[in-house]
């Protein structure tokens, strides 16, 4: 299952999407669950963190665009993901 969530993200947050609106993310996710989710928090916020500094280490404007758009994708991600503990 985790290595599925990791490559399906986008299917994972609709879940998530659900079942936040079914009476929250914590009622409906098993201990297994939640740490998969940290474990893909975590994931694109390393991410990011790596794009951002490849993209500033990068000479040609459209590799260093490519990296910015990727960064700003895991950070995204990042954030729909955390939400659900809010």
């Amino acid at each position: 299952m985790y290595i599925k969530l990791i490559l399906d993200n986008n299917n994972f947050i609709k879940l998530l999407f659900s079942f936040r609106k079914n009476g929250g993310v914590m009622s409906n996710l098993n201990q297994i669950e939640l740490q998969n989710l940290k474990s893909l928090i975590e994931y694109n916020e390393t991410s990011y963190k790596k794009l951002e500094e490849y993209a500033s280490q990068a000479t040609d404007p459209q590799i260093k665009q490519i990296f910015k758009k990727s960064a700003q994708e895991a950070l995204n991600t990042k954030q729909k993901l955390v939400s659900f503990f809010e």
